[in-house]
């Protein structure tokens, strides 16, 4: 169905066709009458059909508008994109910590061949099948809730599978334009120590007309969630937890072999705790170092991170290192990190070697101290900063 504003539009031009029509015919039939006899019914029908032809291709045009949903279409699906979310921790209840993290999405790309905006009314996603593996480190003292677009609860059982799943929504493709429509899913709460749960999906979208475009399938997890598991199993795993990160490693196993799009961070994971993959690839975990750049993941690609690096070596004449933040539980998840590695006893040392490098300003450079322990967050240390500051110094 056509939006509000294209009914009035094409009503008004439908009236306005109208009005040329009953003019042209009042002007014949006035012909009729003065002129009289077949005669001037025989023109009457001549000058009517020489005009439908004007008119009929005037109206087709005119009126494309409302076909214009049915030229949108699904070009695309990208699963390896992040997008921005808010996460919640929890202890005994409350919020004790709030954050913005970078979490997998299913990214639709739509195409809109038409003439006139396209609008999506309703995203339905419809979950063929959950992996939930089991809390092998245990639950930890905290919750973590992401407010993804769509939540599964983290016991949900098999016979409630498949799961359709749908919220309004009002997404407007311009015309002759593409765009993309992220999808994010997962848990409702998960404990901090716990192992992320893995969907598997499709999507739908509805449009104004009650046509529906289908995506592809896609498998989702959160990397984020991933990454402290994968720290703490790579920290070392007790003899009696071994058989579970086993059976974990099965689950991820699963869910790699079905069908769809795989978001990276389940092949991370799989790597990371089957020991292919190391946790900490610069080798700088609990260790102080100069930070020169944090770039988020969802917006900074891997040829653009390369390149502004590769700048930055060659100005400051040094071999400079980049990691995934979500590899130290000490850094906020979702960015790349740029940073020279140093034998730093604390941040004051970090800044030094920035100071010598000319890079004076607080946001140009920081001591940072990479750990896998999310205490150690306030380990940071600025220009502005005295010398006894505790954020400057590991106790």
């Amino acid at each position: 169905m056509p939006t509000q504003k294209n009914v009035k539009k094409g009503s008004h031009r439908q009236q306005t066709r109208r009005g040329r029509l009953g003019n042209f015919a009042g002007r014949h039939i006035n012909a009729i009458t003065v002129v009289g006899g077949l005669t001037g019914i025989a023109a009457l029908i001549v000058a009517l059909l020489a005009l439908v032809p004007a008119f009929r291709p005037a109206n087709l045009t005119e009126d494309g508008d409302w076909l214009g949903p049915k030229a949108l279409s699904v070009i695309g699906l990208d699963v390896e994109s992040t997008v921005e979310l808010k996460e919640e921790q929890k202890s005994a209840g409350k919020v004790v910590d709030t954050r913005r993290v970078n979490v997998p999405a299913a990214k639709i790309i739509l195409h809109n061949s038409g003439d006139q905006p396209a609008l999506v009314q309703t995203l339905r996603v419809h979950i063929s099948k959950v992996w939930t593996p089991e809390a092998c480190q245990g639950t930890g003292s905290r919750v973590n809730t992401v407010l993804y677009d769509f939540t599964v609860p983290g016991n949900i059982k098999k016979d409630r599978l498949p799961l359709e799943l749908s919220q309004d929504i009002d997404f407007e493709v311009d015309p002759r334009a593409d765009d993309h429509l992220s999808v994010t899913i997962g848990e409702n709460h998960l404990g901090e120590a716990g192992w992320p749960m893995i969907v598997a999906a499709s999507a739908e979208l509805v449009l104004t007309d009650g046509t529906t475009l289908p995506t592809g399938e896609f498998v989702l997890m959160n990397g984020n969630q991933g990454d402290r598991v994968a720290n703490l199993v790579s920290a070392g795993v007790a003899e009696t937890q071994a058989p579970c990160v086993q059976r974990n490693i099965g689950v991820l196993q699963e869910a790699m072999r079905a069908p769809g799009k795989h978001t990276p961070s389940i092949g991370r994971l799989l790597n990371r705790v089957q020991g292919k993959e190391t946790a900490t690839p610069s080798g700088a975990s609990g260790t102080w170092v100069a930070q020169l750049g944090s770039f988020p993941e969802s917006t900074m690609s891997s040829t653009e991170l390369q390149n502004l690096v590769s700048g930055m070596e060659k100005r400051l004449g040094v071999q400079l290192q980049t990691a995934r933040s979500s590899a130290y539980g000490s850094l906020n998840s979702g960015y790349w990190v740029t940073f020279y590695k140093g034998s730093f006893a604390n941040g004051h040392e970090a800044l030094t070697f920035c100071a010598e490098h000319g890079i004076t300003e607080n946001n140009a450079c920081m001591g940072r101290y990479f750990s896998p322990a999310a205490s150690d967050r306030s380990l940071l240390c600025r220009f502005t900063d005295p010398p006894d500051a505790t954020s400057c110094k590991r106790p």
